[in-house]
C-alpha cells in the first residue's frame, strides 16, 4: 500500500511540475509575440472603455517592442522549468505588470516581485493555469532587461 502511495505521489509532482510544458509548442512555434505593460488590476468587462484595448481584461498602457533576439530569449524562458516553483502557491497577492500575446491565442500575464507570478490562458479553449515562479527566475530577468533598456 505505502508503495502505491508513494508512486502516486511521483507522479502528481512530476504533472505539476510540467505545467508549462503543455503550452512550450505553441511558445516554441509562435510566429507572433508581442510584449504590454498592463494595468495592476483588472477591469470588469461590463466596465471596459471601448476606446481602450485590454488582454485578460488588463488595460494595456504601453506596447514594448521586441527584437529577434529577444523574442528567443523570452521563448527559452517561458519553457524553462526551472523558472517555475514546484511548490504550492504562494498566498499573496497577484500583481501583473506585463503581458504577452503569443500568436493571438495564448495570453500570459506576469506579475514580478514581491509575489512573481505567471498565468496561462489558452483564448482558444479556455485553459488556465496560474504559476509561481522562482525568487531569481530568466523571466523576470529578461523582461527588465527589455524594458530598462
Amino acid at each position: 500500500m505505502k508503495k502505491k502511495y508513494y508512486m502516486f505521489s511521483i507522479l502528481l509532482i512530476a504533472m505539476a511540475c510540467s505545467e508549462p510544458v503543455k503550452w512550450k509548442d505553441q511558445i516554441t512555434n509562435s510566429e507572433m509575440i508581442a510584449l504590454y505593460g498592463i494595468s495592476r488590476n483588472p477591469t470588469d468587462p461590463a466596465d471596459q472603455n471601448p476606446d481602450k484595448v485590454y488582454c485578460q481584461d488588463y488595460e494595456i498602457l504601453k506596447s514594448v517592442s521586441l527584437t529577434p533576439e529577444q523574442v528567443v530569449l523570452l521563448k527559452a524562458s517561458l519553457v524553462n522549468q526551472d523558472n517555475y516553483s514546484k511548490e504550492d502557491l504562494k498566498r499573496c497577492p497577484f500583481m501583473p505588470e506585463y503581458a504577452l500575446s503569443i500568436d493571438s491565442s495564448l495570453a500570459i500575464i506576469i506579475g514580478m516581485k514581491p509575489c512573481a507570478r505567471i498565468w496561462f490562458k489558452n483564448e482558444i479553449n479556455g485553459k488556465e493555469k496560474l504559476m509561481d515562479l522562482v525568487r531569481e527566475n530568466e523571466i523576470e530577468k529578461i523582461l527588465n532587461q527589455i524594458v530598462n533598456q
